[in-house]
């Protein structure tokens, strides 16, 4: 928790305030460019990479349900899910908004608002 005494003296930022960051945060190396020189690396002559699929697809073959599902992921792409939790399988008819009134239009906002639905 932020010391009290600290906050008291706290001043806002003004124009050309010299505590201001200009050059933003500090350049550091992204996970991701460690990880393709790690990946790149080689041991026993084959790359980083290439063991990992070796080993994954060796575990897949040995049955492995989790390398099973990650090889298959990986290779073929997810399986696409379907999920009806409000029509019980009925078809859901669009609805055109350009017919309601103002005020019907400000009541659909309200509903949404006091039900936590975002208006983007």
């Amino acid at each position: 928790m932020a010391n009290l005494e600290n906050l008291k003296k706290a001043v806002p930022f003004v124009k050309d305030d010299p505590r201001i960051n200009r050059a933003g945060a500090p350049k550091t190396k992204l996970l991701k460019d460690v990880l393709t020189a790690e990946l790149q690396t080689e041991s026993n002559g084959i790359d980083n990479l290439t063991a990992i699929i070796k080993k994954l697809t060796t575990m897949a073959v040995k049955g492995d349900l989790n390398a099973i599902k990650e090889v298959l992921d990986r290779y073929a792409g997810k399986s696409t899910q379907h999920t009806d939790i409000t029509t019980k399988g009925d078809k859901v008819e669009a609805v055109n908004l350009s017919s309601l009134t103002d005020a019907q239009l400000r009541s659909l906002v309200e509903i949404q608002t006091a039900i936590g639905i975002s208006q983007t």
